[in-house]
């Protein structure tokens, strides 16, 4: 299914592309769709797959997630089977639905139109950037689980004035 991006949608986004509701709502903006056409195409699926349809409110919560006006009681998050259907919907990858910043936004970009092969496409959204980034954060975790309480200090200490030098 391939999306057309409506005229407004061009323009700059106003939503927090650093937040999973922010994406989510952007890549629904960016298509044209109102909220309630996507709960009800995504209610469809979801009563195809024997699962419960969700409310309208509860759909637009969903754009809330990770966001100043996220909500904080009686929060849902999406069934697992709607992530594919949202993606394939506004054509977005998965991996910049879930993480953003620099992953592939357009599946369009990284597979066949006609076919979808999401392992494939996840492998193929993750940048060279991306991808450093994941090797270096992989190892600072293995150096974290073994170092002492004063290392981690230490290392603690070593972000704060590496971060104090950007400011």
């Amino acid at each position: 299914m391939e999306c057309m991006i409506s005229k407004s949608a061009k323009q700059k986004s106003k939503n927090d592309l650093n937040a999973f509701g922010g994406r989510l709502r952007d890549a629904r903006e960016e298509t044209g769709m109102t909220g309630s056409l996507v709960c009800g195409i995504l209610n469809g699926y979801l009563q195809s797959q024997d699962l419960k349809p969700v409310n309208i409110n509860t759909f637009m919560s969903w754009e809330r997630i990770g966001t100043p006006k996220e909500l904080v009681s009686g929060k849902s998050y999406p069934h697992p089977a709607a992530y594919n259907m949202l993606g394939d919907l506004y054509g977005v990858t998965g991996y910049w639905l879930f993480l953003g910043g620099d992953v592939e936004r357009y599946r369009k970009n990284v597979t066949i139109p006609a076919s979808t092969d999401f392992n494939l496409e996840q492998r193929k959204a993750i940048t060279t950037e991306a991808l450093g980034h994941r090797r270096v954060e992989i190892k600072f975790r293995r150096l974290l689980i073994g170092a002492s309480a004063r290392q981690k200090r230490a290392i603690e200490n070593l972000i704060d004035s590496m971060l104090e030098d950007d400011n």
